[in-house]
């Protein structure tokens, strides 16, 4: 509880067996270890996400929390779910990892909930998880083939909310897909507020609106207020951690987000960051960056072997810049790299005119 600044705990555990689920809950107050509460909940396992909204509800009602009316239509709607869909829905997430290592575990993550949908159409959640993999591949940057991702992510998160249209997640990837597809500011800016006001503690939600906030005029201040939230709602969350660590590099404060880092090795203590990489070569840390690079493309698996091989082989020859201008000449080879990319690796070697060149393409 002092770790997560918090007066009281909710302890529990979730049983499963067949197509039976058991949620045994105990409130706890942190300040006297006294337990205030306990109760047990069983359902059928195509109850599972009305079980999730009674436990919400019973919880608030302890601790005399007030909802708003918002949140008390969202625990009232009533869905089943199929469990076969809920089961792939979950292996779903469990793939997750962090944003730059998307085409690594995307695909076999939208397998997964492309599975759930297909068992059961009306599962908005899991429509909303293949909108969300669709427009992260779609964002990734580093190959243009994924831009055909933006149209099917669009379509998953309309069909989600459609489903229902309560479920903030979907506003955000909406606003997701207008800030980085359609350019369209005015309208993701919508989608986002709206987003926050459905969910208010949805990590999509918060993590969305900051990066909106960061990249549209600098709204700092804003961006990590939402970042602290981000914080609150899912600490131990190394997916959204993960997030927090780009929120501090684009904003241009690289200590800070070298410190992130740091907080969560704590969690993982080999999850290499492409940003932390970036953040230690702003700082003019090259030895720290090209380290730490490696550890991204050895992470990464086969389909980065390339890129390791030739930042390997240039910084034997002549450190940094030219472990940079080694990647630089496989990637220009490669039909449809992210010419934004190209671009970027240039101008970390001061090529003024090259930059603007693949900028212009």
């Amino acid at each position: 509880a002092q770790e997560l600044n918090v007066q009281g705990i909710v302890e529990g555990s979730v049983f499963r067996a067949g197509d039976r689920v058991r949620i045994t809950l105990q409130l706890i107050d942190a300040r006297s270890d006294l337990h205030l509460w306990a109760q047990t909940y069983e359902r059928n396992l195509s109850d599972v996400l009305a079980l999730q909204s009674d436990v919400a509800r019973a919880v608030a009602e302890q601790i005399r929390l007030k909802l708003t009316p918002e949140e008390q239509a969202a625990l009232t709607a009533s869905r089943t779910v199929d469990p076969k869909a809920y089961d792939a829905y979950l292996r779903g997430l469990e793939l997750r990892g962090p944003q730059t290592l998307i085409t690594v575990w995307g695909p076999p993550a939208i397998e997964q909930f492309e599975r759930a949908v297909q068992l059961d159409l009306n599962f908005a959640e899991a429509w909303a998880e293949v909108a969300r993999v669709q427009a992260s591949l779609g964002t990734s940057g580093f190959n243009l083939r994924y831009r055909d991702q933006f149209p099917k992510a669009r379509e998953a998160a309309q069909r989600a909310l459609e489903i229902d249209d309560r479920l903030g997640e979907a506003y955000a990837l909406l606003g997701w897909i207008q800030l980085y597809s359609d350019w369209n500011f005015e309208g993701a800016r919508r989608a986002y507020e709206r987003a926050l006001e459905l969910g208010p503690s949805d990590p999509t939600v918060l993590d969305g609106f900051a990066w909106y906030l960061l990249l549209m005029g600098g709204r700092t201040e804003e961006a990590f207020d939402l970042s602290e939230r981000l914080l609150r709602v899912a600490p131990l969350d190394l997916y959204w951690r993960s997030e927090r660590v780009g929120h501090f590099y684009f904003a241009g404060q690289y200590e800070r987000a070298l410190e992130e880092v740091e907080r969560v090795r704590l969690l993982d203590t080999d999850l290499p960051n492409w940003y932390e990489a970036c953040a230690h070569e702003r700082l003019g840390r090259f030895e720290e960056a090209f380290r730490e690079r490696i550890a991204y493309y050895r992470r990464c698996g086969a389909p980065c072997d390339w890129e390791r091989d030739a930042h390997e082989r240039g910084w034997a020859e002549d450190g940094w810049e030219g472990s940079l201008r080694a990647w630089l000449e496989g990637a220009i080879k490669i039909e449809g790299y992210s010419p934004w990319l190209i671009a970027t690796f240039f101008s970390s070697i001061g090529e003024t005119e090259e930059v603007f060149a693949w900028l212009e393409r």
